[in-house]
């Protein structure tokens, strides 16, 4: 009897904490307006939980009666942080559960006070694409985001059109052409430019309950499909905004940690040309990268690890890895940053180390002489 229970129980249990934590409401769909967390947590009594690992959640609420209660806690954040990486080493092997962990990732991403809870959360989200779809393009369309006024004037006659013929909401079955037209609707859905996290949620708990209800075996595959890439494009989306949070350099770290964990050195002239972007309205073309010293030194680590032919790459208008180290070197406001930046260029380039770099001046002249500098958005 117990293996009619495993797998599912003790990941239905987890979301039930996890909602209770952060204030999902999971019957009415209820997002907070922000996370304010519960001094309160659901959970079973301590007797039941001692025999978790026996996944007899769905026995024991179903058969033996006993329900989950609220159970003070002394760290809500804590107790939601150690969640938050469980939320998708449960859900791997289900396509609907990665839907439900992505979008609680994504919530926490959005509106969790704690830094550490966000930053887990992305690495979560970079998780689940590794998962979906191994490895990073950085002319991926997914990379593109829509405005969330244009989403909801686009999505609006979407859904209008969509209700009915919405399972459970349809009289009778779908004849071909209706069928046709729900899966068109679907699919239109899908690929529109979402404007923040908040559509992102909402667009996969409906494929969600698609998933669910759809007793049409046609759409079935269909639905399947369009919830793969809706979540695709959600983490993405929770990824990108992660390198735009002001508030928490660790979030940021973590997030170029994430895009690198996906895409390695690939992925490192796209993480410096958005990172750029996001701070030329403040520090003008000429500033640096990213305010934060503990940021650029990360990306100064990630630097270290390319191939010299891998310098010159640029994402549109950010700067290459050698540009970067370059500018580090001796215009950071950092002095352990700039010995740092010259300790990379002499690892890199093979030349014997010299902390006043005093090699490096004339090396850059010359090869920026030579026109060596490669836009990675253009075709080899």
């Amino acid at each position: 009897m117990l293996s009619l229970f495993t797998g599912c129980s003790t990941y239905r249990g987890l979301l039930k904490e996890v909602d209770s934590v952060v204030g999902f409401d999971a019957q009415t769909f209820g997002e907070p307006a922000k996370i304010e967390y519960s001094p309160k947590a659901l959970r079973h009594p301590w007797m039941i939980r001692a025999l978790g690992w026996l996944y007899v959640d769905a026995f024991t609420e179903n058969v033996l009666g006993l329900k989950r209660q609220w159970i003070d806690l002394k760290d809500p954040a804590g107790f939601l942080r150690r969640r938050i990486p469980r939320l998708v080493g449960e859900s791997e092997r289900r396509l609907d559960y990665l839907g439900e962990a992505g979008w609680r990732l994504l919530l926490i991403v959005d509106k969790d006070p704690s830094d550490l809870n966000r930053s887990l959360a992305l690495v979560g989200l970079a998780r689940i694409l590794k998962i979906l779809a191994p490895g990073f393009d950085p002319k991926d369309p997914r990379l593109l985001f829509g405005y969330p006024e244009e989403f909801e004037r686009k999505a609006g006659p979407i859904l209008k059109r969509m209700e009915s013929l919405w399972p459970g909401l349809r009289e009778g079955p779908l004849q071909t052409e209706d069928r046709d037209e729900l899966a068109t609707l679907l699919r239109d859905l899908t690929y529109l430019p979402a404007g923040n996290l908040f559509q992102e949620r909402g667009r996969i708990r409906l494929l969600l309950e698609a998933m669910r209800t759809e007793v049409d075996r046609g759409l079935q595959g269909l639905i399947l499909r369009n919830l793969f890439e809706s979540l695709r494009r959600a983490c993405l989306h929770g990824l990108v905004l992660g390198l735009s949070d002001r508030r928490s350099p660790e979030v940021r770290i973590s997030a170029i940690n994430s895009f690198y964990s996906l895409g390695r050195n690939r992925a490192l002239p796209w993480i410096l040309s958005q990172l750029k972007r996001n701070t030329s309205a403040i520090f003008g073309p000429t500033g640096p990268v990213d305010a934060n010293p503990d940021v650029r030194r990360r990306l100064a680590v990630l630097c270290a690890s390319i191939q010299p032919a891998e310098g010159d790459a640029e994402f549109e208008k950010g700067p290459s890895p050698y540009a970067f180290l370059y500018q580090l070197a001796f215009e950071d406001a950092d002095q352990g940053l700039r010995l740092f930046a010259r300790e990379i260029f002499s690892w890199i380039l093979h030349h014997p180390l010299d902390k006043d770099g005093a090699w490096i001046p004339q090396w850059w002249r010359e090869h920026t002489a030579r026109g060596s500098t490669k836009d990675v958005t253009k075709d080899d």
